[in-house]
């Protein structure tokens, strides 16, 4: 170890590549520790408490070499009784004021209503086959709108034949026709 650099035993900051070896198996077991949610007991059946208990001592006493062997242990050790005392007041205030927990909440889910025109088609629609009221123009020979019973032909109470009028025949010069949804003349 004497020959290895920053090891214990070196000429350049002995003990300091132990130290760095320590923490971070301590950080493995604290990493074990935050992805078990906690819990001591870890998958591969270790006990993470009693690995963080070695952990920490191997890294304390690391530390403690380190020091020592650098001649800084005042100045670490008033550091650290500093450090210690304001992780105390942390400690206490969170004890005193603990934020609430976060909980997520979902807003109600409000159904999508449907344009109006995409809405149920009213009756007369409905009985044209869709069309809308006034929405076509053809004679009683063409028509293929259903009829209340489903057979092609007229709507009841809906015109779909000729053109009406009031003193000719359709298209004459002398009479005015009318169609479902338009207004002409007078019949």
């Amino acid at each position: 170890m004497a020959g290895e650099p920053f090891g214990i035993g070196s000429g350049v900051w002995p003990g300091l590549a132990k130290v760095a070896e320590e923490a971070g198996e301590l950080l493995q077991v604290v990493g074990k520790l935050v992805a078990t949610g906690g819990h001591p007991e870890h998958y591969d059946g270790s006990d993470l408490r009693a690995r963080l208990v070695e952990e920490c001592g191997d890294l304390l006493a690391a530390i403690g070499y380190l020091t020592a062997a650098n001649g800084i242990e005042a100045e670490v050790a008033r550091r650290a009784s500093g450090k210690r005392e304001i992780f105390d007041g942390w400690h206490r205030r969170e004890a005193i004021v603990k934020p609430p927990a976060l909980t997520i909440t979902h807003p109600p889910v409000r159904p999508i209503r449907p344009p109006r025109w995409a809405r149920r088609p009213t009756k007369t629609a409905e009985a044209h086959g869709g069309l809308r009221r006034g929405s076509h123009r053809h004679s009683i020979d063409t028509c293929r709108h259903p009829t209340l019973s489903g057979s092609p032909g007229t709507v009841p109470g809906r015109s779909c034949g000729p053109a009406r009028t009031a003193s000719g025949p359709p298209g004459s010069p002398t009479g005015s026709t009318h169609r479902p949804g338009r207004r002409s003349g007078s019949w």
